[in-house]
């Protein structure tokens, strides 16, 4: 009588216990689709979308001013890819320069430039050889170089240069240097000479 006894209490126990442990309720917070909160590290295994729509990036920063802001140094490497419209923009470190591609080609990072004057070709100091004055024709070489000298790239157009001329009866006369894209003064005739460009290596 006394065994039946115990094994019916430990019976209505186990029936109290299992009533507890069914009525409890637990509660987890989640944020789709990302997830929120401070890590110490962060490690994914895809391809990785960050302030898609709004706010920006900031590394060291809790308050970036730019759309990715880093505080400190940052490391690029090469891209051994070719440089086309989708690359736009792209920087990379090839050979000890650092490149960005224009859209068609990669071009070195702050490379020389300079103002290129060059001659028409109907300019009436044309002289022979290919000269004029000392200084070259004007030749499109077609591509990223342009008018501009070999290993240099033309980045702009500066328009047409010469000189700004007045005579008076041809008595005395006052001559001027017209600069690319200028224009003279009334009463002044224009003698065009040639071209200018922004060439950069």
């Amino acid at each position: 009588m006394k065994v039946r006894a115990l094994f019916l209490f430990a019976s209505i126990l186990c029936l109290a216990a299992a009533s507890a442990s069914a009525e409890e309720t637990i509660t987890i917070a989640t944020y789709y689709p990302s997830p929120y909160g401070v890590y110490n590290e962060l490690t994914t295994y895809s391809n990785t979308y960050l302030a898609r729509t709004s706010g920006s990036v900031g590394i060291g920063t809790i308050n970036p001013q730019a759309k990715l802001e880093v505080v400190g140094g940052v490391k690029i490497g090469n891209d051994a890819g070719a440089c086309d419209a989708d690359k736009t923009g792209t920087l990379r470190y090839n050979s000890g320069n650092v490149q960005y591609c224009d859209g068609s080609s990669w071009q070195a990072v702050g490379g020389a430039s300079y103002t290129y004057y060059c001659y028409d070709s109907t300019s009436s100091i044309q002289g022979a050889g290919g000269s004029a004055a000392g200084g070259p024709v004007c030749t499109d070489a077609g591509g990223s170089q342009g008018y501009c000298p070999v290993g240099y790239t033309q980045k702009s157009a500066l328009g047409g240069w010469g000189f700004c001329e007045f005579c008076n009866s041809c008595y005395y006369s006052y001559t001027f240097f017209l600069p690319p894209g200028g224009s003279c003064n009334p009463g002044f005739s224009t003698k065009a000479i040639g071209q200018a460009y922004i060439c950069s290596q």
